[in-house]
């Protein structure tokens, strides 16, 4: 190839430590410039002209995988480590508020079953649905402060 062709050869040479390795364009690798043979072919024809050659360290540094990871893998979400601490911690916290939450719930369930019977009838009639929400509020956040401070 480079036997009569000097200047195509001074070319090649000048272009080599780039030329010789895929690039990655656009999200995807791209073959490169100048095939195997074909560097295997200039560094023949440099070691007959007495060119130095250099670019065999350059060519088993810079040799890219062959299957690059630009993302790390994602893995089983029951995996992951941090998720799965976090999500224990947020469970044993809400297993210290459990007892809390059934006694103010069993509270209120007792506080509707006894009292309210007698103006229930009327708050049915008289109020409107937000009305009787708000009631309703006020009167467990009443009951729930005066049993805490007991």
């Amino acid at each position: 190839m480079y036997r009569k062709n000097a200047l195509k050869f001074q070319e090649h040479l000048a272009k080599l430590p780039q030329a010789m390795f895929p690039r990655f364009v656009d999200n995807k690798w791209r073959k490169p410039e100048f095939s195997a043979r074909r560097v295997a072919e200039l560094r023949k024809k440099a070691l007959q002209e007495n060119v130095e050659w250099t670019f065999d360290d350059d060519a088993k540094a810079r040799k890219p995988e062959k299957f690059p990871r630009l993302k790390p893998p994602k893995g089983h979400k029951r995996l992951r480590d941090r998720e799965v601490k976090l999500r224990d911690a947020k469970r044993e916290a809400a297993e210290k508020r459990q007892p809390e939450i059934a006694r103010l719930y069993e509270e209120k369930r007792r506080r509707r079953a006894k009292g309210g019977r007698d103006d229930a009838v009327l708050d049915q009639v008289l109020l409107s649905r937000r009305e009787k929400t708000m009631k309703m509020r006020t009167t467990t956040t009443t009951t729930t402060t005066t049993t805490t401070a007991k």
